[in-house]
Parts: C-alpha cells; sequence; structure tokens
C-alpha cells in the first residue's frame, strides 16, 4: 500500500510538472512582445572620442593641472568641451537614408560633454534590422529648431542644454540671443609668435592665455540708429544662409555595420581638435579668439570642426559680413579656405561593431 502512495505521488507530481509546463509555455506564447523585437529593430551606441591630434583629450582644472596638447605651433589646454549633435541619419547598404529624429530634439539631440562619461555613449533606439554603411549628422541645430522659444515643444532638450546655471557660464543657450550654442571650449592656450598688429609690429608671446571659443549661428536685420548715432535695436532678424553655423557631417564606415533584432551594435566616433586650429584653415591664436561677436573670427573654426557641408549636401561658402553700402554681398571672406568641400570636419570613425 506504501508503494502505490509513492507511485502516486510520483504520477500527481510529474502530472502537475507537465500542467505546469504548459501553462508556461502557453503563457510566454500569448507573452506580448516589445514593438521593436516585433518589427525587427536593434540599437547603435555612438561612442564619441575627444583627441587631441592621437592622444584623448583630458580637461584640466586649471593651466598648472591641464594636459598641454601641441596644435599648428601653439600649445592647447582645455577645461570644458561641448557640442551638440542633432540630425542623426543612418545610411544603409542599398544607399537607402534612415532618419533618427531629425525633427525632434528631445529624441534625437544630444550634448556631448566631456565632463559627463554618460554623454558620451548616445543611444539611438528601435533601428531598423540591416546592414549600414556610414552615419550622417549635424553638428549644432538646424535653423528651423534653432529657438528657445521651442522649449515647451523639446523640454528635456531644453533642459539638457540649459541645466547649468549662467553665473557658472556652463549654459549652452546664448545669453544674448534666441538659440543654442553648438560648441563651447574653455582653456587655455600658448603661442610664443602670436603674429603682427596693424602696424606690423611683432605681438608678445602669450603664455596660458585664455582660451574661450563658443559657436552658433548668427542672424541678420535692420540696424536702427538713434540721433547719437548709436545703435538702438535690430529690426527683422533672419538667418543668413551663409552665416549659419550649423554644419553637416558624413562619415562611411571603413565596413559594414551590422543591426540585429533585440542587439545593440556600436560606432566609435572620434573627434580630433587639433582640426580646431590645424585643419584646413590654419589658426594663429591672439587675444581672447574669437573675438565676442566677430563673425569673420568665428567661421574658420566652424569650418574646421565642422566642415563645409550644409543639411542639402552641398558647399557653404561663407560671404563677407553685410553693410549698408552692400547688404547681399557676393565676397567670399578672405580667411576661409573654399577650395573643396569637407564633409568630415573633425570627426571620423574608428571602429564599427
Amino acid at each position: 500500500m506504501r508503494k502505490f502512495k509513492t507511485l502516486l505521488m510520483a504520477i500527481t507530481t510529474v502530472a502537475a510538472l507537465s500542467s505546469c509546463s504548459k501553462d508556461d509555455n502557453n503563457s510566454k506564447q500569448g507573452e506580448k512582445k516589445p514593438d521593436s523585437e516585433l518589427k525587427g529593430e536593434g540599437k547603435i551606441s555612438l561612442q564619441f572620442e575627444n583627441y587631441v591630434g592621437d592622444k584623448k583629450l583630458v580637461l584640466g582644472t586649471g593651466p598648472a593641472n591641464a594636459e598641454a596638447y601641441t596644435s599648428n605651433g601653439q600649445t592647447l589646454k582645455f577645461s570644458e568641451v561641448k557640442y551638440v549633435i542633432t540630425n542623426v541619419v543612418l545610411v544603409k547598404s542599398d544607399g537607402t537614408k534612415v532618419p533618427y529624429n531629425t525633427e525632434d530634439l528631445d529624441k534625437g539631440g544630444f550634448l556631448i560633454n566631456q565632463e559627463n562619461v554618460a554623454s558620451l555613449s548616445p543611444v539611438l533606439n528601435n533601428i531598423p534590422e540591416g546592414d549600414y554603411q556610414g552615419i550622417e549628422f549635424g553638428l549644432g541645430v538646424k535653423k528651423d529648431l534653432n529657438d528657445l522659444k521651442l522649449q515647451e515643444k523639446f523640454p528635456n532638450f531644453y533642459k539638457l542644454t540649459g541645466k547649468y546655471s549662467f553665473e557658472n557660464g556652463k549654459i549652452m543657450h546664448w545669453e544674448w540671443a534666441n538659440g543654442y550654442r553648438f560648441v563651447k571650449l574653455e582653456g587655455w592656450y600658448t603661442n610664443p609668435t602670436p603674429g603682427k598688429n596693424k602696424k606690423g609690429e611683432d605681438l608678445p608671446a602669450v603664455t596660458d592665455g585664455e582660451l574661450s571659443i563658443h559657436i552658433g549661428s548668427a542672424f541678420k536685420g535692420t540696424k536702427i540708429k538713434g540721433e547719437d548715432g548709436n545703435t538702438k535695436e535690430i529690426k527683422d532678424l533672419i538667418l543668413n544662409a551663409d552665416r549659419d553655423a550649423f554644419r553637416f557631417v558624413s562619415l562611411d564606415f571603413p565596413k559594414n555595420l551590422t543591426v540585429k533584432k533585440g542587439t545593440t551594435a556600436k560606432v566609435t566616433i572620434k573627434a580630433d581638435f587639433d582640426k580646431l586650429i590645424n585643419g584646413t584653415n590654419k589658426i594663429s591664436l591672439t587675444g581672447k579668439i574669437p573675438v565676442i561677436h566677430n563673425l569673420n573670427n568665428m567661421f574658420p573654426f566652424v569650418n574646421n570642426i565642422g566642415g563645409n557641408q550644409g543639411i542639402d549636401g552641398k558647399q557653404i561658402i561663407t560671404k563677407i559680413f553685410p553693410t549698408d553700402e552692400k547688404p547681399n554681398p557676393e565676397t567670399p571672406l578672405s580667411n576661409l579656405d573654399n577650395s573643396k568641400l569637407d564633409k568630415v570636419g573633425m570627426f571620423s570613425i574608428l571602429s564599427v561593431k
């Protein structure tokens, strides 16, 4: 009798286990999968690596403890490095382009901040399965979205770029204009031969001078002058196409990148800040560069790090600044190399996997 009871218990246990197994299978079959898996989507992690030449960029808190980098016969040291990436477009192996939230700064806008490790690795979600041969992205914010008044539409991006106080100067919003800073670099520079002054005299060597380079788009308008001859206001501000500091970067992968359902691929992108003053345009730093509000000084830096490609794929030719005599000048800036289309600026692909 005892054997029977034991056998009955065993049979009952097996039956129960079998029933549970069937229930589990039925439960799993009926379980709703994430939309990304149903659609065959994966992720791509973008890893931004900031360099100066072949050395990784490291921040310092003062000129005495900051890493010194040699560039174009000068020395650069950095205390702050930030830049905005938006308008990401992935290029499939057949040439098809896949935009990534290009009209939504909350989902498709990223602040690359050297002092914040997490910010260096933004993740692109819900990427269709397939093979990709390249990536395109904007350095800065395109003119349609470069408007701080859109903060209610893109509250997360507004906070991301403006979470620092005005007092400590780390905010990525212009204090004096309605738009975003695209690039913000702070630090120190040394230049043993900064050039000559207007009289042709040699300028004194600079050691650990202040480096402060802020890049963003510029607007033009009509100056309204008062009786004293000074400007009272500027009306009818519009963004002049060739004064737009937004640059569109196009990079080819060294090999096809395969995105698979439910997995995360990785693209490592190098940003080489040696190009800041040692790029297409060779720049000798003097004083606080660029001079505040001096657009002619800003655009050589813009083209060095962002190239000169517009979002339409065409070369941007920056003209001389408009004047009352020539409100729509056609003459290119003399301090810019416009000899060819530059699609990459300071960026390159280190690896894909």
